[in-house]
């Protein structure tokens, strides 16, 4: 029976419940196999969900097998609320909860819901995402986690927590004062004050959204904070970044109403992750030891790093500058001059992502000028680790056509050239039409005119792979930056920095690119990387991505929950089964 139970808890569910039907043991052992993994009840019709039906059967005795519970539905019909309201108080062992209506009159409608899932006692891990926050407030259970997720979806009738002391999260869960550990809060207004409660055990805060927070109430809340996180970005002031670190920190620690005349600290804090807005906004003026800083899409950039490393004095700092133009923005200057300043001098390591877009390739940005720039500023530091990666996008940005011609050079009249020239297996995108192709622009070889368009087809070749012509009209048609991209050493550039550097020991750097060169002889349009050490031995928080091998590896918390356009569905169903590995 062992082994068919093993057998059923790996089958899908229409297998399983035939299995379970053979005989009155697994009939029975059966549902608890089943029921004690992840549970899913979702539903859009007003049917009953069969998994409410299943949990119902041998009076309700199988409610108490559930304990990981995953409810989702945009409206509840009448028949699924009953049947909640009568299985929910019955499952006295479950641990995780994730309560996900998007209804805001939920518990009006449904009065009796609410003191249904209030009774709880088991709960350690809760999820809700519903019209009312009573629920944080009024359950029975200790929480360890707690993630109060977002209204804000341009749907009628919802909106934002209110800003209300009452509604704070200070206040909502000081039931779990004492247990709590892990706080995440979405596009929440906190401006108000809330009662000075301490929560001894909160280690982790993320704050997503587009709000700045009033931080002085969770630093007082949580004195043994160790990880931070706030994503989104904050709102400007008349097209300004808001005011600099020291007013803000002036204005945070010299507010009255009780909290402290100290300066407000977080004495145990080890990480912040999110934006450099974010944390330019708060006014945070203690050091922090590592700092993990996003640069999202859209929003605007803030050349605030020199003055935030002046402040915050890390020992370990990562910047990704993903999928926005960094020659377009002020991140370069602002990285370089940054990395020079004071506030660098206690970085021990470094790991930077760059990803070069069109705008990029498209403009007259030095990539090989920046590198040298990166160079003389990271040799004045006493860097142990270094991880970097660069790479062209611009060729994946808009997928369109499924081949292209390669350019060919012009004369100074403007006619085109006449070469001897055959592609030979690739084709390259022409930058005066579109602006790249699908994957299928390198099946087959595209045939160029040998001495002119009129000249013999019986004259057409293909030319062999190591035919410099063809690798000639192919550089002459790449822009500055993709030039300077493909002729930067990445072993040069270690090796020098090892020379340079008496503390360097561990490096990774990848160069993947130009994009639009992806034959030709030697590592051309491929990733080329260079190491120092193991760099099996370089800490997981330093591996942003180089080409396939590398990638931040972050707690689990950030990675499921700091990723702003991930579909709901998908972000709690990740958040359930991190939170069942965990036990």
């Amino acid at each position: 029976m062992d082994i068919m139970l093993a057998i059923l808890s790996h089958s899908p569910p229409k297998t399983a419940t035939s299995i379970m039907e053979t005989c009155r043991f697994l009939y029975h052992e059966g549902a608890k196999v089943i029921l004690q993994k992840d549970v899913f009840i979702d539903g859009r019709g007003e049917a009953v969900p069969p998994m409410v039906r299943f949990i119902q059967a041998e009076d309700l005795s199988r409610c108490s097998y559930v304990r990981n519970l995953w409810i989702f539905f945009v409206t509840l019909p009448e028949a699924v609320a009953r049947a909640l309201a009568v299985i929910v108080p019955r499952m006295c062992n479950l641990v995780n909860l994730s309560l996900c209506i998007v209804w805001q009159r939920l518990f009006d409608v449904y009065p009796y819901l609410l003191p249904a899932f209030a009774s709880l006692r088991s709960v350690k891990n809760l999820m809700v995402r519903v019209g009312s926050y009573d629920l944080f407030r009024l359950i029975q259970s200790e929480l360890v986690t707690a993630n109060i997720l977002s209204m804000t979806n341009n749907q009628p009738g919802t909106g934002q927590l209110p800003s209300s002391v009452s509604c704070h999260p200070v206040y909502l869960l000081q039931r779990s004062a004492s247990t709590l550990q892990e706080l995440i809060c979405s596009d929440i207004k906190t401006v108000g004050r809330p009662p000075r409660i301490i929560y001894p055990n909160v280690h982790k805060f993320a704050l997503q959204g587009n709000e700045v927070p009033f931080l002085p109430p969770y630093i007082t809340a949580f004195p043994n904070l160790v990880h931070l996180s706030m994503t989104g970005h904050c709102p400007l002031i008349g097209g300004l970044p808001r005011p600099p670190l020291s007013q803000n920190q002036t204005q945070t620690t010299t507010t009255p109403h009780g909290l402290t005349k100290d300066p407000l600290v977080w004495k145990h804090i080890q990480t912040y992750t999110g934006t450099l807005s974010n944390l330019h906004a708060v006014g945070i003026t203690f050091p922090i030891p590592r700092l993990y800083l996003e640069a999202l899409p859209g929003a605007p950039y803030i050349p605030a790093l020199t003055e935030v490393l002046a402040h915050v004095q890390p020992v370990h700092l990562t910047i990704t500058y993903e999928d926005q133009p960094f020659s377009h923005v002020p991140a370069s200057p602002d990285l370089l001059a940054a990395l020079r300043s004071d506030g660098a001098s206690r970085l021990q390591s470094l790991a930077l992502r760059i990803d070069l877009m069109a705008a990029d390739v498209d403009s007259n940005f030095d990539v090989g000028q920046f590198w040298t720039d990166l160079e003389a500023a990271l040799k004045r530091l006493k860097l142990s680790a270094l991880c970097i990666s660069m790479g062209d996008i611009s060729l994946s940005e808009t997928v369109t056509a499924s081949t292209a011609a390669l350019r060919l050079p012009s004369t100074a009249d403007g006619m085109q050239q006449s070469t001897h020239i055959h592609v030979h297996t690739r084709a390259h995108t022409d930058r005066t039409a579109s602006r790249s192709s699908s994957s299928s622009m390198y099946d087959a070889p595209v045939p160029v005119t040998v001495d002119g368009p009129d000249a013999d087809p019986s004259t057409r070749m293909t030319c062999p792979p190591d035919c410099s012509q063809c690798a000639e009209a192919r550089r002459a048609s790449l822009t500055l930056a993709e030039r300077t991209l493909e002729d930067f050493d990445v072993g040069a550039f270690v090796d020098r920095l090892e020379a340079a550097v008496p503390t360097f020991q561990r490096a990774v750097v990848s160069v993947v690119g130009p994009s639009r060169w992806p034959g030709g002889p030697g590592p051309t349009g491929r990733a080329r990387t260079a190491h120092l050490g193991k760099h099996d031995g370089l800490p997981s928080e330093m591996r942003v991505r180089v080409h396939d091998d590398f990638f931040v590896d972050r707690e689990a918390w950030v990675r499921e929950f700091m990723k702003p356009v991930r579909p709901f569905a998908a972000m709690a169903r990740a958040w359930y089964h991190g939170q069942a590995a965990r036990g």
